[in-house]
């Protein structure tokens, strides 16, 4: 039985013989905090409820150690983000609402900075490409380029428009190009493993396929379906010899050091230059009256690619 008037002594002494051992490895700070927990019990009859203390200071201190995670967690997230590049984190928050206006042009301004800094590294970059022109060889190979891509597009553009003025219906002519499309990829699929090959020269493919690209469209110019439907196969069969290689001859004539140069200035000419060749194109067609004249361009481009490629061994030998 507990005496009446019996007082709980809060001194360290008493506190330090009541608390648990796992809390007695805790410094002076936390024999404080259940002091300043116990000391209430003084002049009362009750013996303090240790396992409540000890668990309301468990939950402080469970507390105190989450929102320190936190606020670390918090400055680590922001310091990963400021230092990560591309991400713009503006000075003013836009956690009020008088703060939204001028956080929504802080950020406009920096989109535009950022795509302001893409065009000019980007011209930068083109121009640094176009001096690869001044190499006959890459000069070579971007012409040729220009001309057989200029050629493959206004053809496939212009044939079905030229058979339906000698009476063929639009679904014939789909077929037709269709068919082109079959020769194509055989021939692909034939050239591509030759590339290994020692006696293959890939210069003579290009060039050959140059060549049958031309003499096709000039076939085209017979009435009769079934050499219509030839011209198709032989044209389809000398774009796939035409461009199958047209990696590999840039590699091999400007090496792979120049490889993304030369090729991204390759492009950029054949680009440049579809505007020009299709107005041109349809000027003559204008003029003519009809697509045979526009038909004789193009087969005039094919065998431009043709000579070009004959005189790549001079332009070899001239950058040299």
């Amino acid at each position: 039985m507990k005496k009446p008037g019996r007082k709980t002594d809060p001194s360290p002494e008493r506190l330090s013989t009541l608390i648990p051992q796992s809390e007695r490895s805790k410094g002076p700070q936390e024999h404080f905090k259940l002091s300043d927990a116990v000391l209430h019990f003084e002049g009362t009859n009750e013996e303090p409820d240790w396992a409540a203390v000890g668990h309301q200071t468990k939950v402080k201190r469970t507390r105190c150690g989450t929102s320190q995670r936190m606020s670390d967690f918090s400055q680590h997230s922001m310091n990963r983000i400021e230092s990560s590049p591309g991400i713009i984190v503006p000075d003013t928050v836009c956690t009020h609402p008088e703060n939204k206006e001028d956080s929504t042009g802080i950020g406009c301004l920096a989109v535009m900075k950022t795509l302001w800094a893409i065009l000019v590294r980007v011209a930068r970059t083109t121009k640094s490409d176009a001096r690869i022109l001044r190499s006959r060889r890459a000069l070579v190979l971007a012409l040729v380029n220009t001309f057989t891509k200029n050629s493959m597009l206004n053809f496939v553009m212009l044939a079905p428009f030229a058979m339906n003025t000698k009476g063929y219906t639009l679904e014939v002519s789909a077929w037709c190009i269709s068919v082109m499309g079959i020769p194509n990829l055989t021939t692909r699929l034939i050239l591509s493993p030759l590339a290994d090959w020692k006696r293959f020269d890939i210069r003579l493919s290009s060039l050959s396929g140059s060549a049958v690209m031309g003499s096709a469209v000039l076939l085209f110019f017979a009435t009769n379906i079934v050499w219509i439907t030839m011209a198709f196969v032989a044209y389809g069969c000398g774009l796939g010899a035409a461009l199958t290689f047209v990696t590999l001859t840039t590699i091999k004539y400007m090496g792979m050091e120049n490889f993304a140069a030369t090729y991204g200035a390759a492009s950029l000419a054949a680009g440049c230059s579809f505007p020009f060749v299709g107005a041109i194109i349809g000027f003559i067609c204008d003029i003519s009256g009809g697509y045979m004249g526009s038909l004789w361009v193009v087969a005039a481009l094919s065998y431009m690619s043709f000579t070009l490629w004959l005189f790549m061994p001079a332009a070899v030998a001239y950058d040299k």
